[in-house]
């Protein structure tokens, strides 16, 4: 694979973009303290700003990995960010690069998620090198869209492989 680290993604609705400092009041109003959203993850819901500023400030610090890959999700229309995606997992040796994503559930069914994980995916075949095997979840097989992993399947040309929250 050729690391290049979180690079900015524009897609017609979005951009995917590493996060910052100022992201936090956004990210905690936005997903991470809905309880409708971190039932399917593997984190609790915050109740404190200050949670969320401490866990951006450390993805801001890890941007320096080449390795890292981390963005907000921000909707043009809103100029704020409404989620994460990032790469959860990865192994060379496999080729295979493991997602992850949330948005917050006010932006549910509108395929926001589809048009992340399209894009995301299609960068990792075109800039970091081919993978065999594209891995995503959000959290929980309960909330999985399998309409969205077969148009990430079509769209990005890959093995999509569904991972449940106990994988």
């Amino acid at each position: 694979m050729n690391h290049k680290g979180t690079v900015v993604i524009e897609t017609e609705k979005l951009i995917l973009r590493p996060f910052i400092d100022e992201d936090a009041q956004a990210a905690f109003n936005n997903w991470e303290s809905d309880e409708r959203v971190t039932e399917f993850l593997r984190w609790p819901t915050y109740h404190d700003v200050e949670d969320t500023k401490r866990i951006i400030h450390e993805w801001v610090q890890q941007y320096a990995d080449p390795t890292y890959y981390q963005w907000a999700i921000v909707l043009k229309s809103l100029n704020e960010p409404i989620g994460s995606i990032s790469v959860v997992d990865q192994d060379e040796k496999t080729d295979k690069v493991h997602i992850g994503y949330c948005i917050g559930s006010r932006w549910w069914h509108m395929g926001i998620t589809s048009e992340a994980l399209i894009k995301n995916g299609r960068l990792w075949r075109e800039t970091y090198g081919s993978f065999n095997y594209l891995a995503c979840n959000n959290g929980s097989s309960q909330c999985i869209t399998y309409r969205t992993w077969n148009l990430c399947l079509e769209k990005v040309e890959t093995h999509v492989v569904l991972v449940g929250a106990d994988s």
